[in-house]
């Protein structure tokens, strides 16, 4: 096995053995075993051999090392090899995910070295381990690579990587949001000082490394982004250590997995349906090594990237519902109940709080006694509370301020609990009069309108007295303020399989609203990334 590199500007005066430690301690290879070999002839600068360990090495030097062993020449494999250009020169092929670039010491399954050996035989004379290799990408990272057919054009393109004349972009998708939304990353890398199977932003030690990053999407509740990555320098997992270095750590990344706010409620589903961390090399400049030409590439993320995509930006449909009371709401929820869907009730919420061991009853008892709470072993008395709130106004207010943020608890727990449905459907009374409706709570909103004769009648037949529903009605915002902020609105004149008619209705009027948010996006998502 042999290596060969070019010494970077930041790599001047270091040690030829500390050298060569720092670029193959990812291959396993120990201080000690390059310390005997360069001892032993089997490293060259410039083509000459070197057995001093403390050669201070020169910019722009080409360093080589040789392993003590006699290399093989890679064995070819049949292995499919995704060609995107290829010329009498080079090949720029696209890299698949959990394919390794070369031969090590660790891996012991084809590479994509083994796949370039099959498909370019004559490659193999150029470096018996990794030939035409003048870049690589991890194994689990996808995108594209320009490959060196002969030995003049390796030499050319590693001295443009050198020269830092190529042009390399990623794809990330990242925990959180980038902020600013563009802007650089010009910190050191270097071996982790305790994990050494990790890089790390180094205060010592490191090597120079610089990115730059642009957000492209980020969720509306700011817990996924798609970032846009170019890098300068080509130090290991240098897109994965700086963005983390950031404190946004790839999707499905277990080796720099990160904590990140905010926590989206679909994060561990995203997370567990990654199955490598979302990087992908999607664009390519440089200049043709031969003819000089300007060559650039782009190419689209594979499946599982824009899955995880997709997977990232599917947000559950939250609706909440209003409506006076006697309006049918409870008919509407118990449709979309039938449906399958996720259901919640602000009114039954309260009732199981005014029961026995429930939050608001032991709220009540605690401010007020046995004023509304008589029996220590039974529930709140609802009609002394209600008369108690009918003749005292500040009473009432007090009591909704104790009240409504346990109710909103409870909301939140609910939602929390169905992250994953299509839809969730919350009915709320007094949805707009607590301001819920402009807490980014529900992404849609659904009204129940209902002629006020109706409701008087609906009302009386349960035994409300004209007097109650005024009071009611009173606490509550007039039927046209309530429903001003609904996207959508059904109607109850009293027909009940006209009503449910027009539930159905809605329900694809919010159904058809969920595609085509997920259309919009992924058309967006399909026009980006094709470049």
């Amino acid at each position: 096995m042999s290596w060969k590199k070019i010494v970077e500007k930041e790599c001047v005066g270091i040690r030829l053995d500390l050298f060569w430690a720092q670029e193959l301690e990812d291959e396993g290879v120990s201080r000690g075993k390059i310390q005997k070999w360069i001892r032993s002839g089997k490293a060259l600068i410039d083509g000459r051999v070197c057995t001093k360990l403390n050669t201070h090495l020169e910019e722009r030097q080409e360093v080589s090392l040789v392993a003590e062993q006699d290399a093989q020449v890679a064995a070819a494999d049949p292995g499919v090899l995704d060609i995107v250009y290829q010329d009498d020169d080079i090949l720029v092929i696209n890299k698949p995910a959990g394919l390794t670039v070369h031969p090590a010491p660790s891996v012991h399954e084809p590479t994509l070295v083994n796949r370039l050996v099959h498909y370019v035989p004559e490659i193999a004379s150029m470096d018996p381990e990794r030939p035409g290799i003048v870049h690589r990408l991890d194994k689990q990272t996808s995108g594209l690579m320009v490959i060196a057919l002969h030995e003049k054009s390796r030499l050319a393109l590693i001295q443009a990587f050198a020269d830092r004349e190529m042009h390399k972009e990623y794809l990330a998708i990242v925990h959180g949001e980038p902020t600013p939304k563009t802007g650089e990353i010009d910190v050191p890398i270097g071996r982790h000082p305790t994990q050494k199977t990790r890089m790390a932003v180094v205060e010592k030690g490191g090597l120079e490394a610089r990115s730059a990053y642009e957000v492209a999407w980020t969720r509306p509740d700011h817990c996924f982004s798609l970032v846009k990555v170019r890098i300068f320098t080509g130090r290991t997992h240098q897109v994965r250590v700086h963005m983390t270095h950031l404190g946004h750590s790839l999707l499905g990344d277990r080796v720099y997995r990160s904590w990140y706010p905010p926590q989206s409620l679909n994060t561990p589903l995203v997370e567990k349906m990654a199955r490598r961390q979302m990087l992908h090399a999607w664009k390519l400049d440089f200049t043709h090594p031969i003819t000089g030409k300007p060559m650039s590439f782009v190419q689209s993320p594979p499946k599982d990237f824009m899955r995880s995509l997709l997977l990232a930006n599917r947000q559950t449909q939250h609706v909440g519902m209003t409506g006076m009371s006697g309006c049918g709401k409870t008919r509407v929820l118990d449709w979309f109940a039938g449906q399958g869907i996720p259901v919640w009730s602000a009114d039954q919420c309260v009732a199981a709080s005014y029961a026995l061991g429930g939050d608001c009853r032991e709220l009540l008892q605690r401010r007020f006694g046995d004023r509304f709470v008589p029996d220590d072993e039974g529930p709140v008395d609802k009609k002394a509370l209600f008369q108690g709130m009918c003749d005292d106004p500040g009473l009432r207010r007090e009591v909704e301020q104790m009240i409504h943020p346990l109710v909103e608890w409870h909301l939140t727990k609910f939602i929390a609990a169905h992250a994953h449905a299509r839809m969730t459907l919350s009915e709320i009374p007094l949805l707009v009069e607590t301001g819920w409706h402009e807490k980014n709570i529900f992404d849609r909103l659904l009204g129940v309108f209902c002629p006020q004769s109706l409701r008087t009648t609906l009302l009386t037949g349960r035994g409300w007295s004209q007097d109650t529903q005024a009071i009611m009605d009173s606490w509550q915002w007039s039927q046209q303020d309530k429903l001003k902020p609904c996207n959508v609105i059904i109607s109850n004149d009293g027909d009940v399989a006209l009503l449910e008619k027009r539930i159905g209705e809605a329900a694809e009027v919010l159904k058809s609203l969920r595609r085509k948010r997920m259309q919009v996006f992924n058309a967006w998502a399909e026009g980006l990334l094709a470049g």
